[in-house]
């Protein structure tokens, strides 16, 4: 892949589902579910079909590979039997080289032969010239025909004449037929060998041939076996994104039926809040309540130095505000408030859903209604100097207010504890 390696790719997605799958499921309202159910559904079909042709690609490599290794066996079968028919050339080769040397040997002992009777003959001319013929030789012979001997005694060296004359020309025709047929045997010999030097040539170039045939096949079955196991790399990441997309759809669902339930009570418990508060205000207005500017109560509820809170942290409440009075901290704020005046107030703050959107969707973290400690009455948002203290900071940034650090110093003494969200809010339990 161009951007992403496929294993890479296949990580990232898995982690993205398991992110995904991490979330607390109020943080996804439905509507957004659905959309990511039907995102997660269609990258699923579409992680199926990049499958289905990785797949294909991996069966169409397989395949190629299982081609090039019969390609491969052919080509090794004509090496070898390339290799072997260069020995029998080179054996044949050899072979005539023996035979040459074996009929160049012949031949110079026959020429060798040739020569020693032809030096025989020679010598024989030669001491027959010097000292005279013997008897028994064939010049003496001649010399005593020409004599004159008897007819008898001619008749006999005529014989002898004949029978050593057939004797020297046979020999001298031998030699020169040895040599003859040598001198043709070597030709032979000689012709054999340039044969067997020739086919030894084309056998090696054979040889060399189905050797390049072979390392060419065998790259090609390289490679297209790399291919195979890239592909099938790939259509098994694609089968694992397929698997987290399915997992993750079931995961979605899941959380999607529990929004809509929560969807459904929360309704319910908004229609009964509502209900309740319709009530609280139709008896307030049937008998209202008496107001002091610090100490006054009724149905649960007390008012001191203009703060309503429960009854039960008033006089907390109480010793606070004098403590702080007594430093030159002097505090006021807002405690109790009805389910309607937080829905109020969320709109105020931006809140997307006044009743379903978490806190923290809005501009100004508020609670939703029915779930916020003001509705308790063990809340208290402070204001010093007219306005509301670091609205709308978080505790953290709130540096520099006297207000703000007395209460951290101090509040904890009276039961009160911040929210770290907000500066300005304190309650009995922190939220």
């Amino acid at each position: 892949m161009a951007l992403l390696p496929r294993r890479r790719l296949t990580l990232f997605l898995a982690l993205a589902f398991v992110a995904a799958a991490t979330l607390p499921a109020q943080a996804q309202a439905p509507e957004d579910l659905r959309r990511e159910l039907d995102q997660t559904r269609q990258q699923m079909e579409e992680v199926e079909r990049q499958r289905e042709r990785a797949e294909e690609a991996a069966a169409a490599a397989r395949a190629a590979v299982e081609g090039l290794e019969s390609e491969l066996e052919a080509a090794a079968e004509v090496l070898i039997s390339a290799q072997e028919r260069e020995q029998r050339a080179e054996e044949a080769a050899e072979a005539a080289r023996v035979q040459a040397d074996r009929a160049a040997a012949e031949l110079a002992s026959a020429q060798a032969e040739l020569q020693d009777k032809e030096a025989e003959l020679g010598g024989l001319a030669r001491d027959t010239f010097k000292y005279g013929a013997p008897r028994s030789s064939p010049v003496a012979v001649l010399g005593a025909l020409s004599a004159g001997e008897s007819p008898t005694e001619f008749a006999d060296g005529v014989q002898f004449l004949q029978r050593v004359l057939g004797d020297w020309s046979a020999l001298v025709e031998q030699g020169e037929t040895l040599v003859v047929q040598v001198e043709a045997l070597a030709a032979r010999a000689g012709e054999e060998e340039q044969r067997r030097q020739a086919a030894q040539a084309e056998a090696s170039e054979v040889r060399d041939d189905a050797a390049l045939a072979h390392a060419r096949v065998s790259q090609l079955a390289s490679e297209a076996s790399l291919e195979q196991q890239r592909r099938e790399e790939q259509a098994a990441d694609l089968a694992a994104e397929q698997e987290a997309a399915r997992t993750r759809v079931g995961q979605v669902e899941q959380e999607l039926a529990t929004a809509e339930e929560r969807r459904r009570v929360e309704a319910e418990r908004r229609r009964q809040a509502e209900a309740e508060a319709q009530r609280r205000a139709a008896d307030r207005q049937a008998a209202p309540p008496a107001r002091r500017a610090a100490g006054s109560s009724t149905s649960g509820l007390v008012t001191v130095r203009g703060i309503t809170v429960a009854a039960e942290i008033g006089p907390a409440l109480e010793r606070l505000l004098a403590a702080a009075e007594a430093d030159g901290i002097v505090l006021g704020g807002s405690g109790w408030r009805s389910p309607e005046a937080q829905a109020q107030l969320r709109r105020a703050n931006g809140c997307p859903d006044v009743y379903d959107s978490p806190a923290s969707a809005c501009r100004v973290p508020t609670a939703r209604p029915g779930s916020s400690e003001h509705e308790k009455g063990l809340a208290v948002d402070f204001t010093w100097q007219g306005r509301t203290i670091c609205y709308p900071l978080r505790s953290s940034a709130c540096t520099g207010n006297a207000a703000f650090n007395w209460l951290q110093r101090n509040a904890g003494r009276f039961g009160f504890r911040n929210l770290p969200s907000e500066a300005w809010h304190w309650s009995t339990t922190g939220r």
